[in-house]
């Protein structure tokens, strides 16, 4: 049963738990070990990566989100007493904030949709697929 227990442990969380049995059995029992130590080590590693991904992405969402809330309140607060250019430019900076957020939420959708294509099996040119991307100048 230390397969069953070892699964167990792993499906609870416990990274120490993704290692090798000491003993297997018969073989078809330590085929099914391995492949799932190898899995878990697989779904471990992905855990990690989408932590460490929802951790910068956070911080990139974070930083115009506080930008535009600092504008607004600015002018909210004091949009009164300021004078055409100083509104103008706290409102140009919400829309250009508004705009990276944009940005970035569109990045994330390609992402989303790219993780879930499948492999087609075609081939292309290097020198094609440098044609499709977007030059920024």
């Amino acid at each position: 049963y230390a397969l069953i227990e070892r699964t167990k442990r792993i499906a609870a969380g416990d990274r120490d738990a993704i290692r090798p049995l000491a003993h297997h059995g018969t073989r078809e029992m330590a085929a099914l070990s391995t492949a799932f130590l190898d899995m878990a080590t697989k779904l471990q590693a992905r855990s990690d990566s989408i932590q460490t991904f929802a951790t910068h992405v956070s911080h990139e969402l974070k930083s115009p989100l506080t930008a535009i809330q600092g504008a607004a309140e600015l002018l909210r607060d004091s949009g009164g007493a300021m004078d055409e250019a100083e509104r103008k430019r706290f409102s140009n900076n919400i829309v250009t904030d508004a705009g990276r957020l944009n940005l970035l939420v569109r990045r994330l959708l390609d992402l989303a949709r790219a993780e879930n294509l499948e492999p087609s099996g075609e081939s292309t040119t290097l020198g094609g697929a440098l044609a499709l991307l977007p030059i920024d100048t």
